[in-house]
């Protein structure tokens, strides 16, 4: 579903799923939660921004239950310490994989 980096794994799996933590931190949530509701396409508007739609109640619900759903997820996770390596194999993975929400846009 999703191919991410951290340094952490432990501490950005619990980002991601916590039920404080917002929209830049929670970002794997928020892809699922945009997909969800139909809200695809980023925009830096401020009627459109990321903040905006969390002050939609639905979008807010959709938004937790994700987050929520993500504590109940199997993670898996592959070791690389080398940047380069790393960048190439989250790029490799989620097109090998189709992950349906790693994006390499630039918005």
């Amino acid at each position: 579903m999703y191919v991410g980096r951290t340094n952490n794994i432990r501490t950005r799996v619990q980002l991601h799923c916590r039920p404080s933590s917002g929209h830049n931190s929670a970002t794997f949530a928020f892809c699922m939660t945009r997909s969800a509701t139909g809200n695809m396409k980023a925009s830096y508007s401020a009627k459109a921004s990321r903040h905006h739609l969390l002050e939609d109640e639905n979008f807010k619900t959709t938004f937790d239950q994700k987050k929520k759903a993500i504590r109940y997820m199997n993670i898996r996770f592959v070791a690389e310490d080398h940047p380069v390596r790393q960048a190439l194999l989250e790029m490799y993975v989620a097109l090998s994989l189709n992950t349906p929400h790693n994006d390499f846009e630039n918005h």
